[in-house]
């Protein structure tokens, strides 16, 4: 995932298609997938009245920024054209959408409540800590190129290359509480990484009806 601020690679990304040739060389199909990711915000707490007034909290009381987990389930309808059709080498390119719901909470879930004096205005803030979490939905386009490679007459291999970016903003968006500081900055993350341009090398196992 490469956006302007993020540079991030998934821990974790499986999926399940299943195909049909429509012609001798153009097929389509739908799949699902599911990634995970982990990121580190380095920026949590209160941002007071002031420019520069922000008090890091979390990272004061524990020396570290707040991990972040990130997760994308999508469903997707995709076509292939077959460059050509070899007994054992298949290339072929092909496009795609997606409908993708995502998932980013801090994996810190603790409920953790900090008061602090406000310097400037001499009121008291508390800064609510735990349980945050984004839940968003939006549409992908896909672009893929790569190759089936056949073992036997119903087994084989499919190697790809993937890019995919995001069809405008999320929609439909979920909080699982009233928005604070945390909140917000895990919003804009989860939109950031939402609307990263995805490039995604894959391989699989092929299986011939």
């Amino acid at each position: 995932f490469q956006s302007e601020n993020e540079d991030l690679e998934a821990e974790m990304s499986l999926g399940l298609r299943i195909e049909s040739d429509i012609t001798s060389r153009i097929s389509v199909g739908l799949g699902f997938n599911y990634t995970s990711l982990k990121t580190t915000d380095f920026r949590n707490g209160y941002a007071g009245v002031l420019p520069g007034d922000f008090y890091d909290r979390y990272s004061q009381m524990y020396g570290a920024g707040r991990e972040v987990e990130y997760t994308n389930m999508n469903f997707e309808m995709y076509s292939k054209y077959f460059i050509t059709k070899t007994s054992r080498f298949r290339p072929y390119v092909g496009a795609g959408v997606a409908y993708n719901r995502t998932t980013s909470n801090y994996t810190d879930n603790q409920n953790l409540t900090l008061q602090n004096q406000g310097f400037n205005t001499g009121n008291n803030y508390q800064n609510q800590f735990g349980d945050e979490e984004i839940t968003s939905n939006l549409m992908t386009a896909r672009l893929l190129a790569g190759s089936e490679i056949l073992f036997t007459n119903s087994i084989g291999a499919n190697l790809e290359i993937q890019y995919s970016k995001a069809l405008g903003s999320s929609f439909g968006d979920q909080e699982a509480r009233v928005e604070g500081p945390d909140q917000r900055r895990l919003r804009e993350l989860s939109a950031e990484i939402n609307d990263a341009h995805t490039f995604t090398i894959s391989a699989g196992i092929l299986v011939l009806f």
